[in-house]
């Protein structure tokens, strides 16, 4: 029995491998829940589709994000080879991102396996509570702590591009709001990369796409006045931190960015987790 390509991807449930552990971790637990379905008991979908989908899991009262992804396909088959799936990558941006003493959520396993015939991925990471930056820009925040995490935002911008790194994917969905006194945690680390600090251009480059990035999604899905808001505390915050760029400068090839950008408008737009029915796969006892 396979998957249809439209049902939403569930986690691996036979063929059970461990790709990948924390040092000092007990990854058997995460073989177990996939394969008796314990996983599925609570669990609340955050984002379903064909090719990749996000779970919020409990086990042993402790809860984790599940990221799930295909590895069916001879590229995603020479990509497991060479541990460079979505799984791996993220798993190395994270640790990236904890070198450069950035906050994002440490992955404790990634397991692989079939599910309905498809071959895929799961990956565990702690949960981390809060609220998105998106949430926050569609008015979960009061307006007079905005400029607050706008500033936070930006100078973990500049953090993070003075150590060499950038986010090629930094829309506001995939950035935790932890409080008002630190900067936003980073969930979505597939996309971190590494460039030379010795080009000084770049930095001014990389600074401005993430800033961008903070503007296309809520532009896309309603919120464009906070937005731009963000986006002009943010790049001050930034500016101050790089010394390479006036604000003026980044605020402006930022929002040139968002210009060039062209539909705003996300593929899969972000909403708020609903209860997860068992997808296909999970074990109904």
């Amino acid at each position: 029995m396979h998957a249809h390509p439209s049902d939403p991807l569930s986690p691996p449930t036979e063929a059970l491998k461990l790709a990948r552990a924390e040092a000092d971790g007990d990854a058997a637990r995460f073989l177990r829940a996939l394969e008796d379905g314990s996983w599925a008991d609570g669990a609340t979908t955050v984002k379903a589709g064909s090719s990749s989908a996000v779970y919020r899991v409990t086990l042993e009262d402790r809860a984790f994000c599940m990221k799930v992804a295909r590895l069916s396909g001879p590229k995603r088959a020479l990509q497991s080879l060479t541990r460079s799936t979505r799984g791996h990558r993220a798993w190395d941006g994270t640790d990236r991102l904890a070198r450069a003493g950035c906050d994002t959520a440490t992955p404790r396993a990634l397991v692989t396996g079939t599910s309905v015939g498809t071959a895929t991925e799961a990956l565990f990471t702690d949960w981390l509570d809060g609220q998105t930056v998106l949430d926050a820009l569609r008015g979960d925040l009061p307006n007079q702590e905005l400029p607050t995490l706008a500033r936070h935002t930006g100078a973990a911008i500049s953090r993070m591009v003075t150590r060499g790194l950038y986010n090629r994917d930094h829309k506001p969905s995939n950035l935790i709001v932890l409080g008002t006194d630190r900067p936003p945690a980073v969930i979505d680390t597939v996309a971190i990369r590494r460039f030379r600090l010795l080009d000084r251009a770049a930095l001014t480059q990389h600074a401005a796409h993430m800033l961008a990035c903070l503007a296309i999604e809520p532009t896309g899905v309603g919120a464009p006045e906070a937005d731009i808001r963000l986006l002009r505390v943010a790049s001050a915050a930034c500016a101050e931190e790089l010394q390479v760029a006036s604000a003026r400068q980044l605020f402006r090839a930022s929002v040139k960015r968002v210009i060039n950008h062209g539909d705003p408008r996300p593929k899969d737009p972000p909403s708020p987790p609903e209860p997860a029915a068992s997808p296909a796969g999970a074990s109904d006892a």
